[in-house]
């Protein structure tokens, strides 16, 4: 049985040709350093588990990396999509209750987003004259 075939054995699933060559360099390291180490002669049994565990720790590896590149994406899009949502209700509310998008954007900055669509509603917009009312209260809070 070939080095290779061994690891794979250990590792229980065929390793490609890069893996198998990335691994084996770094596993032969890790060997020789824990044969002068140890004043030890591991040989090819204990390589071929240094290869399928290092072989396994690159997949591993590799798959939280593009988990996270996925993650980091998705959060892209939400925080875009929510900004862009955020933008066209300032808009609506402004339009609908006479008050400027300044007015209505610093209401949303200074009490929040999610706050804001809870307030004054997100599609109804049944409290359109609060917000003018409250941007009022908030100006002359502010100023």
């Amino acid at each position: 049985m070939t080095l290779r075939e061994m690891a794979e054995a250990r590792f229980g699933h065929p390793i490609t040709d890069d893996e198998y060559d990335e691994a084996a360099r770094y596993a032969r390291m890790k060997l020789d350093f824990q044969n002068d180490l140890f004043k030890r002669n591991y040989g090819d049994d204990y390589l071929a588990i240094l290869i399928a565990e290092t072989v396994n720790q690159n997949r591993l590896d590799a798959y939280h990396k593009e988990r996270d590149e996925i993650f980091k994406e998705f959060l892209r899009l939400a925080q875009e999509q929510q900004a862009n949502e955020e933008q066209e209700w300032v808009q609506k509310m402004a339009n609908d209750s006479g008050v400027s998008c300044a007015v209505v954007r610093e209401l949303v900055n200074v009490l929040g987003y999610p706050y804001c669509i809870t307030l004054f509603g997100k599609t109804q917009y049944g409290g359109i004259k609060n917000v003018g009312q409250c941007a009022g209260d908030h100006q002359a809070v502010s100023y």
